[in-house]
Order: structure tokens, then C-alpha cells, then sequence
């Protein structure tokens, strides 16, 4: 894309009169571009200068314009390019391409610029480090000696204490006005109301089909209690890889393991890749399940109505008063999982047909909608395996303009650069049940490790994840999309802080952000339709941890 300098955006540089440009006597030769220098190289938030100079044999007007990248702006002054760039995560060199032009001929010249990230004279977090670490120092002499090993144990700090989400207090102090997230999932209420707490604004279920708050109870032992809350009280984010050396301790003293159901692997990406992001729980709504009268009755428009009435309770009492900015979901739905839920609801009735399961699944359309498609609100969602128009009827759907649909891929070395943008290069390989729906999968990001398991073998910058606790941060060992949603969020925000700080969340921003995220400039592949689907944010550590330099 090219991007015109205007006179007062950026600059029209000749004052001729118009009659004589263009060369209609088939005399007229091209402008000649000069740029004092072919290659630059700058720090992140900074500016630079850059003469040029353009002389046309004819006399002719002729027009400036500068290739578009997000990671700088150009502006001008006389016969100067000035170049100011943005923050970025680490390290990195593009190209631009200066282009003079009489509106016949045109001369083109490229411009390397070097954009360097830069170390901080003095750690940005070194105080808060230091007073972490003191406390993590005094943690551990408070629990020297203790064991919770034994059925025997006997000390107040092994006993099981009980917890709701009405005891924390969240703590606005620590978070954006600009990052809440309205977090989609099920089992993850140990961080919600433990580990993260702080940063969470309310939790909502609906058990019935309609939208309560909810407040449930965590059981866990006082000392491990005492620990994450100590940490998470603080007025200030804590990484969690500044706490390892107390989760070592607490590993040891046992006491009790804490179940990482679905919903905590995405709330610890999350809440550690976004140090400012506030969270709105909602435990994923049963629409279906929760009326088997109607769903048994194959009642398409009452199912419809039932989703509606959930959909408007989410906007009117989750959206709006909280302002919600983003939405994470790592889940979806399907014709499979229509047929799933009909032999759990309505057992000895005969599976419904293939146009029935359809309908059954875009009974939930309405609340879709609000996800999806409210105004100025961006939404990621884990993609399906092997999606197809005809058994994702929701997850096909390109209608669904606010929507990023995430899928995966594994190597240790994708060799991809920063933007993706590789032209007719293949690009690296994706697993059969994501090469199968790359049509409906808006982007697919490298995890950085292959095969699974603990010992598995990763790259020097993989997908990262926290333990339940908070204390731990450490690469991940299993895949699936429903992990891989919850990383092009941070990238997504990371973009939205760096490339349009300024601007109000709103549509057109948003289609800014996904343009980033998958820019044109790919065409191995007929069915991405000439966008870069393939992405590796991690390896390039494009999310707020970084950009904060929590990681430095």
C-alpha cells in the first residue's frame, strides 16, 4: 500500500503550474529522486532526518509518497523526510519505498531503516524487583520448617481454608482504562478469585440460561493462601518469573494441588502477557443445555428468543457498564457439538438431521452477535478443527466483522520475519485440522515447541505460560487453539498501545489492528486470499510483558 503526502499531511513538494505536468507531448522523462542516505537506523520512540532531493528535467509538478509501516510515521518539512518511530519488542529492519512521481513517470528509491529497541539506563521495574524480592526473602523464613506432606500435619498454615470471590477486592489502581477484557470460560475460578484477583472486576454465570453474578468458593491451604494473596495485593503487577524461588518452597511443602481445568491456561496467558488488563469473568453460558424442552422440540424461534434474552443481559449488564474494550473466548460451538448435546439432553430421541444440527447452532446467533460484532469492542476466539461451512455454521461466518478466529502451528524455527509478509515463499506447515480450515481461520501463530509433554524440545522464544499460582513462568507443552487464542490478544493490544495510542477503540481501529496482525503480501495459498494467516508473535515477543520490559 501506498500512502500519498499531502500538503498538509505530509508534503507536496513543487509549486509549477499544473499545465505543465504529466508530458502530453510524449517528451516527458521521469523525475529523478535522490535520498542522502539509503539506510538508517534509530531507537524506538525517537526521530530522525532524512534529506532528499528531486529534480524533473520538464519542469513538471511531482508528488512524494512514502510506503506504509506500522513501526513509523513520516512527516516532512522543506526538503526533509522526517521518520519517528514507534515502541517495539525487540529489534528490527524493514524497508520502505520513496517513490517521486510527475503523474506519467515516476522514480523510486528504498530506504532500509534499522529500529533498534532499547535497555533502559536503569530497569524500569529494578525498585519494584527489589521489594519483591525482599518479600519473597521474608516468605521463605516464614516458611521454613513447614510440611504439609503428611496426613499429620498439624500446623494452622496446612489447613484448608475456604475463599469466595466476595472476600477480594479488586483494585483499580492497577490496571488500564483501556484493557478490560471479558474473559469466556469455564474452571478457571482459582485465579479468578486467588492468583489474579486484584484484577477482576466481577464474575457472572448462568446456570439457567440467565445472566447472575457469580461467587464461588475456592478451598485451599492458609499458607498458600497467604502466599498468592500477598503478591497479588501488591499496588503494582509482579511477574511471575520473579517468584520462582518461593513456588519452588511451596512445591515442596505440599499441602494441596490445585486443579488446572480449561479456563486456567488462558487466564494465565492473559494476565501475565497483559500486566495493565482488568478481567469481567464469565463462566460460558449453557444456552441450549439449559432449556431441553425446547431443544428436544427441535423450537428453533424459541431457542433463538432464549439466546437473544442472554445476549442483550451480556451487553446491558457486562459490555456496557464495564466498557468492555476486548473479549476472549476459547471455545465455539458446531453441528458435532449440537449432536453431543442431543444424545446428553434428549436421550432415545433419533439424531436430528445434518439441516436440523445447522439450525440447532444458529439458534445461538444472537449472541454471537454481541460478541462478535458490537462497535469498537474486539474479540478473539479459539478456531475449530477441520471447519467447514457446513459443520461450523457460526465459526464459518465472515459476517462477524470484530472476530479473529485462532489457529496453530509447531516449529522450532519458522523463519518467518517480524510481519509474516513473505510473497510466494510456502510458508511453514500446519497441522491437517488447521490446514483443512485455513479458509475460516483468520490467523495461525507458531507455539514454538514440537510434539507434547514436558520434555518436549523448544525454540529460544516459545509461547509462555504461568502456573496456577502465579509463582511460574515457563514455556508450554501442549497445543490446541484454545491455548493459542489467548496469545494474538496481547499481540493485538500491544499493537493497538504502540501503532494508535491516541485513537478511541472504534471499528475502523479495529480493522487497523487485524491489518497488522495478517498484512497483505502472502500468495502461496489461494484460499488466504493474499494475507500472511501464518505468524509467529511469540518469537519476536509481540505482547505487553515485553513492551513494558517486564522481561528485561
Amino acid at each position: 500500500m501506498v500512502k500519498q503526502l499531502s500538503a498538509t499531511g505530509i508534503f507536496i513538494a513543487c509549486l509549477f503550474a499544473f499545465i505543465g505536468c504529466g508530458g502530453d507531448d510524449g517528451n516527458n522523462t521521469a523525475p529523478v529522486l535522490t535520498l542522502a542516505q539509503s539506510e538508517l537506523t534509530l531507537d524506538e520512540n525517537t526521530s530522525v532526518s532524512l534529506d532528499y532531493q528531486v529534480t524533473d528535467a520538464d519542469g513538471d509538478e511531482w508528488v512524494l509518497s512514502v510506503s506504509e509501516d506500522p513501526r513509523i510515521q513520516v512527516t516532512h518539512n522543506a526538503n526533509t523526510l522526517t521518520i519517528n518511530s514507534a515502541e517495539v519488542a525487540a529489534d528490527v529492519s524493514f524497508a520502505l519505498v520513496v517513490t517521486a512521481s510527475d503523474g506519467a513517470l515516476s522514480d523510486s528509491q528504498t530506504l532500509t531503516v534499522n529500529l533498534k529497541n532499547i535497555l533502559p539506563d536503569s530497569n524500569d521495574h529494578l525498585v519494584l524487583k527489589a521489594q519483591v524480592q525482599a518479600l519473597v526473602e521474608q516468605s521463605l523464613q516464614e516458611l521454613e520448617g513447614l510440611d504439609c506432606t503428611t496426613e499429620q500435619a498439624t500446623s494452622p498454615q496446612c489447613q484448608k481454608v475456604s475463599v469466595s470471590f466476595s472476600d477480594g477486592q479488586y483494585q483499580p489502581q492497577k490496571t488500564a482504562e483501556d484493557q478490560t477484557i471479558l474473559f469466556i470460560d469455564i474452571n478457571a475460578e482459582f485465579m479468578a478469585n486467588v492468583t489474579r484477583r486484584s484484577r477482576v472486576r466481577a464474575m457472572f454465570h448462568a446456570p439457567e440460561g440467565q445472566l447472575l453474578p457469580y461467587d464461588p468458593e475456592i478451598e485451599l491451604p492458609q499458607y498458600q493462601l497467604t502466599m498468592v494473596q500477598r503478591f497479588d495485593q501488591l499496588t503494582e503487577f509482579v511477574h511471575a518469573g520473579w517468584l520462582e524461588l518461593l513456588a519452588d518452597r511451596m512445591q515442596s511443602i505440599g499441602g494441596g494441588a490445585h486443579n488446572a481445568g480449561h479456563g486456567i491456561y488462558p487466564l494465565a496467558i492473559l494476565s501475565e502477557h497483559l500486566p495493565k488488563a482488568s478481567f469481567v469473568y464469565l463462566s460460558t453460558p449453557k444456552m441450549l443445555a439449559s432449556r431441553p424442552d425446547l431443544l428436544c422440540a427441535l423450537d428453533f424461534n424459541a431457542l433463538r428468543d432464549h439466546s437473544a434474552q442472554l445476549a442483550e443481559q451480556v451487553k446491558k449488564d457486562i459490555i456496557e457498564p464495564f466498557g468492555i474494550d476486548y473479549i476472549s473466548w476459547s471455545g465455539g460451538d458446531s453441528t458435532s457439538v449440537m449432536s453431543i448435546l442431543w444424545s446428553q439432553k434428549c436421550p432415545g430421541q433419533p439424531q436430528p438431521n445434518l439441516a436440523e444440527l445447522q439450525e440447532l447452532e444458529n439458534s445461538l446467533r444472537p449472541y454471537y452477535e454481541v460478541l462478535f460484532n458490537t462497535p469498537g469492542v474486539l474479540a478473539v476466539q479459539s478456531a475449530g478443527s477441520n471447519v467447514s461451512a457446513d459443520t461450523h455454521v457460526l465459526d464459518s461466518d465472515a459476517s462477524f466483522k470484530n472476530r479473529i478466529r485462532v489457529g496453530y502451528y509447531q516449529t522450532l524455527d519458522s523463519k518467518l520475519p517480524i510481519d509474516g509478509v513473505i510473497g510466494t515463499q510456502q510458508p511453514p506447515g500446519l497441522p491437517d485440522a488447521m490446514h483443512n480450515s485455513r479458509e475460516y481461520v483468520d490467523v495461525f501463530i507458531n507455539f514454538g515447541f514440537t510434539g507434547e509433554g514436558r520434555n518436549t524440545p523448544y525454540n529460544a522464544s516459545p509461547t509462555m505460560q504461568t502456573d496456577t499460582l502465579g509463582l511460574r513462568y515457563f514455556p508450554m507443552s501442549s497445543s490446541t487453539t484454545s491455548w493459542a487464542a489467548p496469545f494474538v490478544l496481547p499481540w493485538a493490544i500491544m499493537i493497538k498501545n504502540s501503532v494508535f495510542p491516541e485513537q478511541p477503540m472504534d471499528n475502523m481501529v479495529i480493522e487497523q489492528i487485524k491489518a497488522h496482525i495478517t498484512p497483505l503480501g502472502c500468495d502461496y495459498h489461494v484460499e488466504d486470499d493474499g494475507y500472511c494467516k501464518v505468524q509467529d508473535p511469540a518469537w519476536y515477543k509481540q505482547h505487553e510483558l515485553a513492551r513494558l520490559k517486564y522481561l528485561q
